[in-house]
């Protein structure tokens, strides 16, 4: 489910931006693709399918015989009681970045957003390749 998820709202959220880059140039894309909380929210919702699919393989009930068993045993069932806790607690996080997430993207492509990002990055930019200040001497 959680993978689902994921995909869903990526893919919404890609066309969305993919759309308003159109209005507001190419950069958008680059810049949504850079965001941290993009990539946070990305990574919470990865991270959550492959530890639940990881926990789900250590179920197992008391019927059940060994893949590769030569013979039959008598096993008892296994269920990892704090690995399954652990998987609801990523659960309820996952849940609060989606929340994030969808309240953080349409912010995100907003024009004054967009502008603020480029003109934070240019003005970094200038930093970086003039370090000393300008006091209106002659370069």
């Amino acid at each position: 489910t959680m993978i689902g998820v994921a995909s869903t709202v990526f893919s919404i959220t890609i066309a969305s931006v993919a759309y308003a880059s159109g209005n507001y140039g190419p950069r958008l894309l680059t810049n949504f693709m850079e965001d941290r909380g993009n990539q946070f929210s990305l990574a919470t919702f990865i991270g959550t399918f492959v530890y639940a699919i990881t926990v789900l393989r250590a179920v197992r009930k008391a019927e059940e015989t060994p893949l590769f068993a030569t013979e039959p045993t008598a096993m008892s069932g296994f269920v990892p009681q704090i690995s399954l806790l652990t998987a609801f607690v990523l659960m309820l996080l996952s849940i609060a970045v989606l929340v994030y997430f969808l309240n953080h993207v349409p912010a995100s492509i907003r024009v004054n957003a967009v502008l603020e990002g480029i003109g934070g990055r240019l003005l970094r930019d200038i930093k970086r390749l003039f370090p000393e200040e300008n006091r209106g001497e002659r370069a």
